[in-house]
């Protein structure tokens, strides 16, 4: 496994995309880096860090700057984006287990448009969980399945109570 560099001030290829997507909707707006420091409160030198991804955009950051950009915080990252909506309640999307009879029902879209009403219309309806469309792009993201550990925690970090937890109490 390739090791990740966690250093506070190192930059990786996706803080130079980013940045260059920046510069490609700052200049499609005829923005100078100096227009678009001013508005963001920082000087035109940081707004150039950032295109050169030479300096981080944090979240917050980022989300300014789609604004002022008119773009979303999707086109700024790069790379295809997916919406699923479930029409059931925070809670009862997790505990409902997917079952043929349910009532449940979610709605997707691949690269959703900005404007609800329009993604509302766009948006494909399915019948049942999202559960089975969730694992099926999960399984496509994710590495080949591997043993779980025989013990909990490491050296550094050791187990303090089996699951799960001493913070949850059965009354």
């Amino acid at each position: 496994m390739p090791k990740i560099n966690r250093g506070a001030r190192s930059c990786q290829d996706q803080d130079k995309a980013i940045g260059e997507r920046i510069n490609m909707y700052r200049r499609a707006k005829k923005l100078s880096q100096a227009d678009l420091g001013t508005v963001l409160g920082i000087t035109f030198q940081q707004v150039q860090k950032y295109e050169k991804g030479v300096n981080r955009v944090s979240a917050s950051r980022l989300v300014q700057i789609s604004e002022l950009l008119e773009v979303s915080i999707a086109d700024l990252l790069g790379g295809s984006s997916r919406f699923v909506l479930s029409t059931s309640g925070h809670i009862q999307s997790l505990v409902n287990p997917p079952a043929p009879d349910s009532r449940s029902s979610y709605r997707l879209t691949d690269e959703p448009p900005a404007d609800v009403d329009a993604w509302v219309r766009q948006a494909d309806v399915r019948r049942g969980s999202w559960w089975p469309d969730y694992s099926a792009w999960l399984a496509e993201r994710s590495g080949p399945l591997r043993a779980a550990p025989a013990t909990l925690g490491n050296r550094q970090h050791r187990a303090t109570a089996k699951a799960p937890g001493t913070y949850v109490h059965a009354g």
